[in-house]
């Protein structure tokens, strides 16, 4: 008998592992679950549970539980958090009772986002947050930090990175653009001698770019830079709101 209802709670959980992508698609509670029931753990409410869990998943009707009961956040079993199945963060103890405040800040980020049109990405909701929080559906600077892909700067000269387009700006003169359809392109026209292997970073140093300093502090990076220090940076070369408005 004992080894009967072994043989069973193992075919069940083998059949939950294989349809959700080797385990992969379980919350971390539910495969944990999963564990102790093969290994014999489990007390009565856990017997109920994991058969719940097993009905649900072979009916295709399991639905992973949002993270702390925070809607649309969840979480895998390496610590990275997902909005709406985007990865957006990465938690050591997402579960901790300490962690539930900033989770549902990381929640309001998201949906700020999301009302400006934008997808919530890691990018935008942690990285580049300092710029993104204090913009609005009508702010001039929308369209540009929406194609906006990364800011770079020499001396003399800025340069605009918008997916695979890079503008690039000298001095003051505000229209007089020089653009190429890539970054290679882009170093080959500025005499850069560059491996496969270098890293983008390696690159934009060999060309002579670093990522612009507006003001704030050696302690701080341009990703904490507020809004208006990064729209004053663009101003002085001439860069207008509209830009994206006509290039694309």
């Amino acid at each position: 008998m004992v080894n009967t209802v072994c043989d069973s709670t193992c075919e069940k959980a083998i059949l939950i592992v294989s349809k959700t992508n080797d385990g992969f698609q379980l919350a971390p509670a539910d495969l944990k679950l999963t564990e102790s029931a093969v290994n014999g753990f489990l007390n009565e409410k856990g017997v109920m549970a994991f058969e719940s869990l097993y009905q649900s998943v072979l009916h295709d009707e399991y639905v992973q539980p949002w993270l702390q009961g925070i809607e649309h956040l969840t979480v895998d079993h390496e610590g990275y958090i997902y909005w709406k199945g985007i990865d957006v963060e990465h938690y050591d103890y997402p579960y901790a009772d300490d962690s539930r405040q900033d989770l549902e800040a990381l929640a309001q980020r998201c949906i700020h986002l999301e009302s400006l049109g934008l997808t919530p990405t890691s990018t935008l909701a942690i990285w580049h947050w300092n710029r993104y929080k204090a913009l609005t559906p009508e702010h001039p600077w929308l369209t540009f930090f929406t194609h906006s892909q990364g800011i770079w700067s020499d001396n003399s000269s800025l340069v605009i990175f918008s997916k695979s387009q890079v503008i690039h700006f000298i001095d003051d003169e505000a229209i007089k653009l020089n653009r190429s359809d890539d970054l290679h392109e882009f170093l080959e026209y500025r005499g850069v001698e560059y491996t496969p292997e270098d890293s983008f970073l390696t690159k934009m140093t060999k060309a002579g770019f670093e990522i612009p300093q507006v003001g704030q502090s050696k302690n701080e990076s341009f990703m904490d830079t507020p809004l208006d220090n990064v729209i004053a940076l663009l101003s002085k070369h001439g860069v207008l709101p509209t830009l994206f408005d006509e290039v694309h």
